[in-house]
């Protein structure tokens, strides 16, 4: 907007919009009502765009997951000294599941044998998490960022462990 502003908070959908009338004048309620509507059904709009995108990126890191076999013998966890355990492995790099809160796959990370860490471009990463080890009601619960790490300490412990993949999913 030429004279003006729109800002907002995405995380609680709380949207401000700012614009200095024509000729410096404020504007009415009802051209505000108005570029609030605009604004509204932009980011609407924006954010079913977002999520088709996600869903495709779904879609995609299933069935990556589907064609990936058992790792074996992987470089990566030789480095690390550790064991496979849900990993798979597809064209020379590790294949980990990026579940949601639902159990369906967002997102999938992919471990080269030097440890480069990629997710799949375009998935949702919000909430991803994925489990080492079955979660009970009983004994403790570990949250881990990264992959290894989640595997040591499953190895040095027996205690189920999530991996979150970002520090933004540890909370």
């Amino acid at each position: 907007y030429q004279n003006g502003a729109i800002f907002g908070d995405w995380r609680t959908g709380d949207n401000f919009v700012w614009q200095r009338g024509r000729e410096g004048q404020p504007r009415d309620a009802a051209d505000l009502a108005e570029i609030r509507a605009k604004a509204d059904a932009a980011r609407k709009a924006a954010e079913a765009e977002r999520e088709q995108g996600y869903q495709e990126a779904a879609r995609k890191a299933a069935a990556t997951w589907q064609a990936a076999a058992p790792a074996q013998g992987h470089p990566y966890l030789s480095a690390k000294g550790i064991g496979p355990h849900i990993a798979r492995q597809r064209n020379g790099s590790l294949v980990i599941p990026v579940f949601d809160h639902d159990g369906g796959i967002q997102s999938v990370q992919s471990i080269s044998a030097s440890g480069e860490k990629r997710f799949l471009p375009g998935a949702k990463m919000a909430g991803g998490r994925c489990w080492i080890g079955e979660p009970n009601e009983s004994g403790p619960l570990v949250l881990a960022e990264g992959y290894a790490t989640a595997a040591s300490i499953h190895e040095a412990t027996g205690w189920p462990v999530c991996i979150t993949f970002t520090a933004g999913n540890l909370r």
